[in-house]
């Protein structure tokens, strides 16, 4: 099979965008498009995706797909660049380029899921000018995207007037106010993988008037705001495919649509030190706060297990295969009188912003009462329904209905409870056993199974005669990438034909399950001519 015998073009996200240049995406599941001339396609045993390593030193096999899929599904682990190439095998095994390392990179992928971190410095009245500073962190920037607007205190109904930024890249500007005085200013900035700010919004200094309030598009520190997490669940996209060899089920758990109370106004949340006084004795402590029903595993998870200089420990993760979450939490050492409301805050990037999100107010007290009649903890539960798949950190503030309690989180301050939500299941694909050629009556099994949750023994072996009595050959066991392996030493009462299955379960959860669509030879006896003699002779 000769180089470039088949043409594998449309390796690309975006229309027209050539291989030397990088596509920006804000989430870690994609899909790779495949396009293959259809006279070569009878040709073709199966097309072979390859990433290479961080330094682009080894190119690692990480999917392989029949030549009638038009796509390769990838799941990237965390946020970077990736680089891929596409090689194809023929059904008489020579590939196609014969040397991988030797083709040119046919699409570079950078994954982004984090939105610019953009704060106003400065905004300063100067003559009839505002002067305007920020800064912003941010590894790819779209500095076309930046949008800097004012108001001032006779805008009707708080309008908001564009100013235009002369060079973005000097994280500067000066804006020219010709009517009313200007008491606030506002900026926002996306990155190239759409990823955006929000409106972050400042009081102007020497201003006549007070700044206004924070708009329902920013925090009371300028950090801008995530959409509550309350409301109608977002359903899960449909995940996998049919494998090389058989249909790939995906299974993923339903729930009712939940709802919750609109998230607390921002002036309900004290952040006054000196609201603390000494009646301490008698607020809200926070015993503890849990997942129950949604959350089905937990344990640590690399590197957003480990907290900041500074900060505390952070708290176990949690995996939730739903996006309707059901937390406890139990309150204790409050007076007479009684809970006055539970506010929870929510983080995405682990106590380095927070954001209000729902909660609920005049809490009735029903716990049993201790020594002096008053109820000495009380147990509740609150369901929050999170936007999208991905990593949540709670933090719940509990008020009497004096109005004293603990402080909201600030930046910095460690998440009581972190949960991972993955509501899509693995994408699972068994290929056809062949003989090992080392071990006597043994087939070698292949898959392979991709998720960014999958835990270290996320695989499940079986084998049927009719495709309902399943029989176990390997359980839990473990995955390696890009193929999965492993050995099965047929037992003689197998017969000689018989059905596969591969099951691949998430931490979550979540399961996908490989069948396939025919039965495969598993008897692996080859008949032997044991003497050849003339008949009749003696």
């Amino acid at each position: 099979m000769a180089s470039g015998t088949f043409v594998l073009a449309c390796l690309l996200l975006t229309a027209g965008a050539g291989p030397a240049d990088a596509v920006h995406l804000n989430q870690r599941s994609f899909q790779i498009p495949i396009k293959i001339d259809p006279e070569r396609r009878p040709l073709i045993a199966q097309v072979q995706l390859f990433r290479a390593s961080k330094d682009g030193a080894v190119w690692d096999q990480v999917g392989a797909v029949p030549p009638e899929r038009d796509a390769f599904t990838f799941y990237a682990t965390e946020d970077g660049s990736y680089q891929f190439k596409v090689g194809v095998e023929g059904k008489d095994k020579r590939k196609d380029p014969p040397d991988i390392y030797q083709a040119p990179v046919g699409l570079r992928v950078i994954v982004d899921t984090k939105a610019p971190q953009l704060r106003v410095v400065q905004a300063e009245r100067q003559g009839d000018d505002v002067l305007v500073r920020w800064d912003v962190v941010e590894e790819h920037p779209d500095l076309a995207s930046l949008k800097l607007e004012y108001r001032t205190s006779d805008g009707l109904g708080g309008l908001w007037r564009e100013a235009k930024v002369a060079d973005p890249a000097s994280n500067s500007a000066r804006v020219r106010v010709t009517e009313g005085t200007p008491v606030a200013v506002r900026v926002k900035m996306e990155d190239l993988a759409t990823n955006s700010s929000g409106w972050v919004e400042a009081p102007v200094a020497g201003a006549a008037a007070a700044a206004p309030a924070p708009s329902p598009g920013a925090t009371a520190a300028g950090v801008p705001a995530l959409p509550p997490i309350g409301g109608t669940p977002t359903p899960a996209a449909p995940s996998g495919g049919p494998s090389p060899i058989g249909d790939n089920t995906a299974w993923t758990p339903g729930g009712p649509a939940g709802t919750m109370p609109p998230p607390m106004p921002l002036r309900q949340v004290s952040t006054d030190a000196a609201a603390m006084t000494a009646a301490q004795a008698k607020e809200p402590l926070l015993n503890g706060v849990g997942a129950r029903t949604t959350v089905l595993a937990s344990g640590t998870s690399g590197a957003d297990a480990t907290a900041r200089p500074g900060q505390k420990p952070l708290p176990e993760l949690a995996w939730a295969r739903t996006r309707q979450i059901t937390l406890d939490y139990e309150v204790a050492k409050f007076g007479a009188s009684g809970i006055g409301s539970v506010q929870l805050f929510v983080t995405r990037d682990d106590g380095r912003t927070w954001t209000p999100s729902g909660g609920e107010e005049n809490v009735s007290v029903s716990a049993a009462p201790g020594a002096k009649g008053l109820p000495t903890t009380l147990t509740r539960s609150l369901s929050v329904t999170v936007p999208e798949d991905g990593s949540y950190g709670f933090y719940m503030v509990v008020r009497s209905g004096a109005g004293l309690g603990n402080a909201p989180p600030v930046a910095g301050t460690s998440p009581q409870m972190r949960i991972e939500v993955d509501t899509k299941a693995p994408e699972a694909k068994l290929y056809a056993p062949e003989p090992d050629l080392a071990k006597r009556d043994s087939l070698v099994l292949r898959w392979t199974a991709l998720d960014k949750n999958l835990g270290p023994t996320p695989i499940s072996l079986e084998w049927s005669e009719d495709r309902n009595d399943w029989k176990e050959i390997g359980k839990n066991l473990p995955h390696t990438a890009p193929l999965g392996e492993h050995v099965w030493r047929v037992p003689p009462t197998v017969p000689p034909r018989v059905y596969l299955r591969l099951t691949v379960r998430d931490r979550a959860g979540n399961e996908s399950v490989a069948i396939t669509d025919e039965p495969q030879i598993v008897d692996l006896n080859e008949p032997e001519v044991k003497s050849l003699k003339l008949g009749g002779s003696k």
